[in-house]
């Protein structure tokens, strides 16, 4: 599939933040984290980062970011894959994972030589398929733009009720795999 503009999901299709009980899973850099929480925090939901042996616990919705560590290896899959497993059986009913393929999932010139993040997308692809009740989604942040612009899109998608499983965003514009 190739990546074709997705357009920007109307507010009908948007469920607020407030009163959500998010848990963040931090890459090994928690400041986009910690900017993600006091974002999440300030709009009314509960926001809570996680230690690599905390649960889920009463958590409605997981943020995954550690994919975009620099260092990233297959424990954060692992990580995840747990964490996936708890959501599946518990109260948590939207995981979002973040990656960093320039929006664009790597199939752009753009996007230079990184190979596609398939370990993240393949892992929510199967378990959509096998709990179809819950809400997964990989953001696919572009490679420039900041830590406020990656929050302000992991904040939008959040919001967001249904919809592609994997989004991206370059320069601004959302796109979807067709």
């Amino acid at each position: 599939p190739q990546p074709s503009p997705a357009g920007v999901p109307t507010t009908s299709t948007r469920k607020p933040l407030a009163g959500r009980h998010v848990a963040i899973a931090p890459s090994g850099d928690s400041r986009m984290a910690e900017a993600l929480a006091a974002r999440l925090t300030s709009a009314g939901a509960v926001a809570r980062l996680l230690g690599p042996d905390d649960q889920l616990d009463e958590a409605d919705s997981l943020i995954d970011l550690t994919s975009l560590a620099s260092d990233n290896t297959d424990a954060g899959v692992k990580r995840l894959f747990k964490l996936a497993q708890e959501a599946a059986s518990g109260p948590t009913h939207t995981l979002f994972a973040a990656a960093r393929q320039d929006g664009v999932f790597g199939d752009h010139p753009a996007a230079g030589s990184r190979e596609p993040l398939g370990g993240v997308a393949g892992l929510l692809k199967s378990l959509k398929r096998e709990h179809d009740e819950l809400q997964v989604r990989v953001v696919n942040l572009p490679a420039t733009g900041g830590q406020e612009l990656d929050v302000d899109h992991l904040i939008a998608e959040l919001g967001v009720i249904g919809g592609p499983l994997e989004v991206g965003f370059v320069d601004g514009v959302r796109h979807s795999l067709a």
